[in-house]
């Protein structure tokens, strides 16, 4: 056999092999071989991003993909730029489209590779890209790309707060940072599309600088924006940020968040509730606050309106208030008004308050008014005035001939012995005519008074026309008759007056005026027979008008309390004058009677004046 013909037959028998045919089968002899087409799949390396020689000036990189096929495993896709390795591409990424298209390489659907090439610090100019593919026989297939990056691309991001942020908070702080070659003009804030304000530029941002080294104000790139989110609504809002540059461009970027408005808050800290009072003005106080501000906070006692408090006060609200609340430093109210009118029990004192969202709230509470309590002051000492009495010479210990001590001065006249009695303070109480007074509560009291019982509304009629506290008039008169059974209470016939003889007539004193002591019936009943005092009811009233004429009533002596009617501190001096009684527990001895009838009424109204002298 000549050698080409043994060339060929050995190559025909590797195409055999590399068929797949069994040679083994066939005899040592002469055979005839059909032609047959075989077709070797080639390996397939396509890079589709970026394309050949485009222009990249992406501000987060070069986006790398594209496909291998191949019957062998991809074992690494390594990226290379200008030469340098960068790192191993994600592979593995299903391509259906790439599946279908090339059916002959079977089944094979993860056949897609990506990688993101770092633009941070790349020059501006021509760079190349190389992509290795590595197969599991350890074979390589290289594909290489060229582009041009024009370098320092925008740069900008909102960093704070995050898309969908949620906040109860009334103040948002937006911040981030802007990168360009040209420059950061302004940088506008955007409320649901609706212009808000100007961010604030050029902050010091170092960490940015580092990363960002080939722009110049990278060091001084940070903005900033406290969104003030009092006047916006609860629920979602758009917040854009839009950054123009110095040469015009500009970009945005907006997030979504949600504003957990939180609603208002109302506290009462003074007075406090169930609290008794005493005083003659109430001060309400306490803090009120709104997410949009407090328009106005109201004050009402028993469903009557009393006034708008002032707002604005500093105030020591708690921690949380003050961080979710717009003002709340200064969220403070205060009203003070009169309350000497206001009968003693119970009330109900109620804050409204309105916040400039028109959202209106309020707090109850209930308190026991116990009497107005108002302080006069004098300008010499309790001692001095203690020392005129006892130079005085005319007090006396009860009903007795015994003349007081300074002892015993000292115990009747402070008024800290009797201010806190619950019956010795009507001691202080002014006898001026207080309304809300019902001849009926006077009845009640009068009852089982002997004489006096039935005639409340003539106590009343003495009250109002004399200007005199009604109560005052039925405790005196039962204090000064002994409960109505006194001889001048029950009728004296008086047939002589003065030494002179008169018509006979029967005549009362309820009040014991002119009764002085030694004589007090004879004296006593002159005086009613002067004054006419025919009938309880004249008695009454007539007694009435010279208790308001020279004590109550007054411009000069002005002793309208118990106390000041026994012991008569002129102005600026401690000489005593004009005093209705010797006893020097005479006022106290009054108070019972006035407490019992108190204790009997519904809602009288009481105001005390206490003496304060100088120490």
């Amino acid at each position: 056999m000549r050698k080409h013909h043994f060339i060929v037959v050995v190559f025909m028998l590797m195409l055999f092999i590399a068929a797949g045919v069994n040679t083994k089968t066939y005899a040592a002899e002469k055979h005839k071989i059909k032609k047959i087409k075989y077709s070797v799949l080639k390996d397939i390396n396509r890079l589709e991003s970026p394309e050949n020689g485009a222009e990249v000036t992406d501000n987060d990189g070069i986006a790398l993909s594209g496909y291998f096929l191949s019957r062998k495993r991809i074992k690494s896709a390594t990226v290379y730029v200008d030469g340098k390795l960068k790192g191993n591409a994600k592979t593995g990424i299903a391509r259906l489209d790439i599946a279908k298209k090339y059916h002959q390489y079977g089944s094979k659907i993860k056949t897609g590779y990506s990688y993101k090439i770092d633009t941070l610090n790349m020059d501006k100019g021509k760079h190349s890209i190389k992509v290795k593919i590595t197969t599991s026989d350890n074979k390589t297939v290289t594909t290489v790309r060229n582009f041009k990056y024009s370098g320092q691309a925008s740069r900008f991001a909102i960093e704070k707060p995050k898309n969908h942020y949620s906040t109860n908070r009334y103040n948002m702080t937006i911040s981030g940072y802007a990168l360009s070659a040209a420059g950061t003009k302004e940088i506008d804030v955007y409320v649901d599309g609706i212009f808000w304000d100007f961010a604030q530029l050029n902050m010091e941002r170092q960490d940015i600088a580092a990363k960002y080294p080939k722009y110049s104000n990278a060091a001084n790139s940070g903005f900033k924006y406290v969104l003030d989110m009092s006047s916006q609504k609860r629920g979602r809002h758009t917040i854009t940020i839009e950054v123009w540059e110095n040469n015009g461009k500009k970009y945005s970027q907006a997030i979504h968040t949600v504003y957990n408005k939180p609603s208002p808050k109302l506290r009462i800290t003074g007075p406090k509730a169930s609290k008794s009072i005493n005083t003659a003005e109430l001060t309400v106080k306490g803090w009120s606050v709104g997410a949009s501000g407090i328009d106005n906070v109201a004050v009402y006692l028993d469903g009557k309106a009393k006034g708008k408090a002032a707002i604005g006060i500093a105030t020591s609200a708690a921690k949380d208030v003050l961080k979710l609340y717009k003002g709340a430093a200064n969220a403070g109210y205060r009203l003070k008004f009169d309350i000497t009118t206001l009968p003693i029990g119970k009330h109900t004192l109620e804050v409204r308050s309105t916040d400039l969202d028109d959202i209106t709230i309020s707090k109850k509470f209930k308190f026991n008014m116990n009497g107005a309590v108002k302080y006069k002051k004098y300008s010499n000492s309790f001692h001095s005035y203690v020392n005129g009495q006892y130079e005085r010479e005319k007090n006396f210990v009860g009903n007795s001939t015994k003349e007081a001590g300074k002892d015993e001065l000292y115990d009747a006249m402070s008024p800290s012995n009797y201010v806190k009695d619950p019956q010795g303070r009507f001691m202080f109480l002014m006898l001026n005519y207080a309304s809300g007074i019902k001849a009926g509560d006077l009845n009640a009291a009068l009852k089982h008074m002997g004489i006096l019982e039935g005639h409340g509304s003539a106590f009343l009629k003495a009250a109002k026309k004399y200007h005199v506290n009604p109560i005052y008039l039925a405790a005196h008169a039962i204090h000064e008759t002994d409960k109505g059974t006194s001889e001048l209470a029950n009728g004296v016939k008086v047939s002589s007056a003065g030494g002179k003889a008169v018509e006979g007539k029967i005549v009362y004193n309820m009040y014991g005026i002119g009764a002085n002591d030694g004589k007090a019936v004879k004296n006593g009943s002159e005086r009613a027979y002067k004054e006419g005092w025919y009938s309880v009811d004249k008695a009454i009233v007539g007694g009435a008008e010279f208790i308001s004429t020279y004590y109550i009533q007054s411009s000069t002596n002005k002793q309208y309390t118990l106390y000041k009617m026994k012991w008569n501190f002129a102005e600026n001096s401690c000489r005593p004058d004009h005093e209705y009684a010797t006893d020097i527990y005479w006022a106290y001895n009054q108070t019972k009677y006035i407490k019992d009838i108190v204790d009997k009424m519904k809602n009288p109204v009481l105001v005390f004046e206490v003496p304060k002298f100088t120490k």
